[in-house]
């Protein structure tokens, strides 16, 4: 299946050629990212520098610039497996990780080179499920991918500086709480650019 979004830059698909997941995990994330009473993120979070540097590396990689200093990029299948390469196997560790795997693990800490960034993974339905994160700070991980029913978002983003500020916790000062899916951040990225 495959989504076009208004311009080629915000062009996202979550299934192309050959298999990168179990076909279980990939329709959970294709119908995630549609629930409305669910919540299903998988994004990098990163200080302005070190978005900076993700966008002069990737300058297709949809970003939502917050003006708490920190950006948000939504990612997707698509996204890891152009970087990397597919990865059948998804790293194993017991945790409900969507999109993490040992390959993408390594491409998050080559990324923060020279600074500091969490990559963050919600799986919400109905009141159950959980958040991920795993947050990498000059080539090195900080904090192991980390899945736990609440408050992982909010510690990985803690560790890469973001301060809850006046809202409720850095999961909403992040953007999180106003939206969903990654459709609704690509959105709210559109929306962005046709207002400047």
């Amino acid at each position: 299946m495959q989504r076009s979004r208004r311009s080629h830059v915000f062009k996202w698909s979550i299934n192309r050629g050959g298999p990168v997941m179990p076909d279980v995990m990939r329709l959970s994330l294709t119908q995630g990212s549609r629930r409305k009473d669910g919540h299903c993120i998988h994004a990098i979070v990163a200080p302005s520098e070190t978005a900076d540097s993700i966008s002069s590396q990737w300058p297709d990689l949809p970003r939502l610039d917050h003006d708490n200093g920190f950006t948000v990029f939504p990612i997707d299948v698509d996204f890891i497996d152009a970087r990397i390469g597919p990865d059948k196997t998804p790293m194993v560790t017991g945790d409900e990780f969507m999109l993490m795997t040992n390959g993408f693990r390594l491409f998050l800490q080559a990324l923060s080179i020279g600074g500091q960034l969490a990559y963050v993974e919600t799986e919400y339905f109905s009141g159950e499920g959980g958040q991920g994160a795993i947050v990498c700070r000059n080539g090195s991980e900080i904090m192991p991918p980390t899945w736990r029913e609440s408050d992982t978002i909010n510690d990985a983003l803690k560790l890469i500086g973001m301060t809850r500020g006046t809202f409720a916790d850095e999961f909403v000062a992040a953007g999180f709480g106003l939206v969903r899916n990654n459709d609704q951040i690509l959105d709210q990225i559109a929306n962005a650019k046709s207002e400047a």
